[in-house]
């Protein structure tokens, strides 16, 4: 089963995200993560049996420490050249949010889930672009949004773990399990 592990966002950072990417609507080549699917990926777990899935349902259900973030100006990866993502940076408490990404990625690794290698950034992806056409006009509307400020200052207070299935309309998320996040915690 493909899962990710990620941190939720409140609706109204997601709607502010939706807002943001209103200039490069125009550009078909680019696929929209649909509004209520917005979040902060800590982990991507592709072919995940029962046994790890269990390890992480249990892993998400612990105290998590609260993260306070604020969503600011769109980039793409790869950084340079017809961009194949495009997402939103983040931030604020980073170091919080990598030591939640730190702290899941042991679990994972611990319940015999391979490793990423493709190392953490935290980002709010925001589309994914289906070809190269008008990559050079995409990558110049990116830019043109790198330092705009899209969302005030909020607190991350729900880690997700989700099962992610693949459907020509997209991606289908369903939530494995929720755990809350409580000042304080570490």
């Amino acid at each position: 089963m493909r899962c990710f592990l990620s941190l939720e966002i409140p609706a109204l950072v997601r709607r502010a995200c939706i807002a943001a990417t209103q200039p490069l609507r125009s550009f078909s080549s680019v696929a929209f993560v649909a509004e209520p699917q917005l979040h902060v990926t800590l982990r991507f777990l592709e072919n995940v049996g029962e046994t790890e899935i269990a390890a992480l349902r249990a892993a998400v259900l612990t105290p998590w420490p609260v993260a306070m973030l604020s969503v600011h100006g769109l980039a793409q990866f790869p950084a340079r050249g017809s961009p194949r993502v495009i997402w939103a940076g983040l931030r604020g408490d980073l170091d919080a949010v990598s030591a939640i990404a730190r702290r899941l990625d042991e679990v994972a690794l611990g319940a015999g889930v391979a490793a990423d290698d493709r190392g953490f950034h935290p980002h709010i992806t925001l589309g994914r672009c289906k070809s190269g056409f008008g990559g050079a006009r995409i990558e110049r509307a990116v830019r043109e949004s790198a330092e705009v400020a899209i969302a005030a200052a909020f607190f991350a207070t729900r880690v997700v773990l989700y099962s992610s299935r693949l459907s020509q309309d997209g991606p289908i998320y369903t939530e494995l399990a929720a755990g809350d996040c409580a000042a304080g915690t570490s």
